[in-house]
């Protein structure tokens, strides 16, 4: 039992891809996070929602030997989360049916993606906010939190020597820049959109926290 998961940024949506060896009967998917399914490709499923605080619904196949489904869905951006797929097989003969479950993470800015960096012209038209979080702690630390609140982000240096690591991402849903530049002892948070700036402060308080350690937080609105 294997999943893919692709941002498909001119949609602002995801697509999940799930596989198996054996034929699919039901998948039950749960979340922490608001998830809205656009589409079940090849319509081979039926849906059911649930009107639950945990956000469930099942897609069960209609097809006798279906053993991938894929589906575009969007979710909502501001916490960190899981996506839950538990997967139904196909009774076969006298054998019971096995479910196995998927654990999709799904994280704070999770419709962010990462591009090259803005020119200096670009830079000067977009009406950026700053904050700047200093404390006690590593660029790998820095760098780690990072990726902890947007994906595709390396939890690793690459290269010790460089002093300052930059990256700058973009909203498949708002069009709005994230410039993210990490120091030692230093995370600097430009952006042009305030929530996501709120989203990527409070994140990183939070993992900080769990590590003990105590943030200065300075800000500079636009």
């Amino acid at each position: 039992m294997d999943y893919k998961l692709n941002l498909i940024s001119q949609q602002a949506a995801y697509e999940l891809t799930i596989t198996s060896q054996k034929a699919i009967d039901t998948i039950l998917l749960q979340s922490n996070q608001a998830v809205d399914l656009l589409s079940i490709y090849d319509n081979v499923c039926k849906v059911n929602r649930m009107e639950h605080e945990l956000n469930l619904m099942t897609l069960k196949v209609d097809s006798a030997d279906i053993k991938k489904v894929q589906l575009k869905m969007r979710t909502a951006e501001g916490q960190q989360g899981s996506l839950n797929a538990f997967v139904i097989e196909k009774k076969q003969g006298s054998d019971d049916a096995m479910c196995a479950l998927l654990e999709i993470p799904l994280k704070p800015l999770n419709l962010h993606e990462r591009i090259t960096g803005l020119s200096a012209f670009e830079l000067q038209k977009l009406p950026l906010s700053r904050i700047v979080l200093s404390g006690r702690f590593s660029q790998q630390d820095g760098l780690q939190w990072i990726s902890n609140c947007i994906p595709n982000v390396p939890n690793v240096i690459s290269d010790s020597n460089m002093s300052t690591l930059t990256f700058t991402f973009r909203s498949s849903f708002t069009k709005t820049y994230l410039i993210v530049e990490i120091e030692e002892g230093a995370v600097t948070v430009q952006s042009d959109n305030f929530s996501v700036m709120t989203i990527f402060k409070d994140q990183l308080s939070a993992d900080a926290s769990q590590r003990k350690i105590a943030l200065d937080i300075q800000s500079e609105l636009n």
